[in-house]
């Protein structure tokens, strides 16, 4: 998969490139090789100068690319910058998905806990609003890792009977 979609990314008209480049990325994410995602990412990067909402959701994959390689602060500077165009673009879902990726990457670093759960929970109740379940499960999954971590057993119980319920 992660072949074909380069190929068409280098040889699809440029309104079709940042998709290919943006399904590359997602594969390289799951197949769990940082080094690709960080190759694709340069070159999806000049493709999105002119789309800034394509732009953010390059910039997630640079943060992801980042935190499977362990720098979490490039990671972190990657999200602030994605989330800072989507506020700017006023794109609800991409903004949802931002909230999520900078305060996901704020817990999992630890770089102000408190103000990155306060995001994950922005993020949470924007994709519901949005109808936006997958995301909204991944916020929830990773409020869940935050829970066990600090030992609130209430609170991971209810998350996970909510997740249950969907």
């Amino acid at each position: 998969a992660l072949k074909t979609f380069e190929r068409l990314a280098n040889s699809a008209a440029d309104a079709v490139r940042p998709r290919a480049y943006r399904k590359a990325l997602d594969v390289a994410w799951f197949i769990a090789d940082p080094s690709r995602m960080l190759r694709l990412v340069e070159e999806a990067e000049q493709y999105a100068v002119l789309d800034r909402l394509e732009r953010v959701r390059v910039l997630m994959n640079k943060g992801r690319a980042y935190f499977k390689l362990g720098d979490f602060e490039a990671s972190l500077r990657a999200h602030e910058e994605g989330l800072q165009i989507a506020k700017e673009e006023c794109s609800l879902p991409d903004l949802a998905r931002s909230i999520g990726m900078t305060g996901g990457q704020r817990i999992m670093c630890g770089c102000d806990i408190k103000k990155g759960l306060g995001e994950m929970q922005r993020s949470v109740s924007l994709c519901q609003e949005l109808g936006d379940i997958r995301h909204e499960l991944t916020g929830k999954e990773i409020r869940h890792i935050f829970f066990v971590s600090f030992g609130l057993f209430k609170e991971m119980d209810d998350e996970f009977n909510y997740i249950l319920n969907i």
